[in-house]
């Protein structure tokens, strides 16, 4: 059976302590830190090693470190402090033994016309995302980890066309996606689900799963995987169908009762698995 983590984005109102206790209690494989919980937002590196510590107590690894580097509307002068940065969460999620970051590269906000992210982006800041991810794939190359860039609304890579073109440019088996497909259905200009993942499978090595309903005309992310728009079921299947086998990571994004959610969506998947035969 894949493996599923938890996020600890469900409990972003409560302790990292918290996520891992739940998530272990509930039977998932290894938990994705959400960067709320660093305790130290000065110090990533001192703060990974904290949170490690705190997994590996309650039973839960950390498997999954995030990576956010907004370079595409700092000034020049500030690239190279941010990427080195970077650069150094990638080589200490190596020596921690944690296999893969998350990466969101930078935000493009809406303008006034309402368009946001690769709607937004320039032939500028394609050329500082690919040069940002190079170097990172080159840190990730000899840290011996993976990161993968997630499809998240208002960044350079919010759909898949401008995913790819990032991923192919720099072309590593170091960089990699990470689908989510509940981001996406609420950028206006994403492709529809399956055929995003068509158009980015060979390079998925990751899934956020989480879900959405379009209530007059926004978008209310307070739904279990079972219950919004998209259909899982399909989606997995088709996942499963292209030869991914996980890990997926389960991102609950809406209010209420936290312990409840995190637990059903993992009993849901797992249904999931084995009606469609994955294993």
């Amino acid at each position: 059976m894949p493996e599923v983590y938890a996020h600890s984005w469900n409990y972003s109102d409560d302790t990292f302590a918290t996520a891992v206790t739940r998530g272990a209690g509930f039977g998932y494989n290894g938990i994705e830190v959400y960067g709320g919980h660093f305790p130290d937002a000065f110090d990533p590196v001192g703060g990974l090693e904290e949170l490690c510590a705190v997994g590996e107590r309650g039973g839960l690894p950390v498997m999954v470190a995030p990576l956010i580097v907004d370079l595409l509307t700092v000034a020049d002068g500030e690239v190279a402090a941010r990427t080195e940065a970077a650069v150094g969460l990638v080589t200490a999620a190596g020596r921690l033994g944690i296999p893969a970051l998350n990466a969101m590269i930078g935000w493009l906000p809406p303008d006034a016309a309402g368009r946001d992210g690769s709607a937004l982006a320039t032939e500028g800041h394609f050329e500082r995302a690919i040069k940002l991810c190079g170097e990172l794939a080159q840190a990730a190359a000899r840290a011996g980890v993976q990161i993968t860039l997630e499809t998240h609304m208002q960044t350079i890579h919010d759909v898949a066309a401008s995913t790819l073109r990032i991923v192919e440019a720099v072309d590593s088996p170091h960089l990699r996606v990470n689908i989510d497909a509940g981001n996406m259905y609420s950028v206006a200009h994403a492709e529809p689900a399956e055929e995003a993942l068509d158009q980015l499978r060979e390079h998925v090595t990751y899934a956020h799963l989480k879900n959405c309903r379009e209530i007059n005309g926004q978008f209310d992310y307070h739904w279990s995987l079972a219950g919004g728009d998209l259909d899982y079921r399909r989606l997995v299947g088709s996942l499963a169908a292209g030869g991914f086998a996980g890990p997926y990571c389960i991102e609950y994004s809406g209010s209420g009762d936290r312990d409840h959610a995190t637990r059903a969506d993992l009993e849901y998947l797992h249904g999931l698995f084995a009606d469609l035969g994955i294993g």
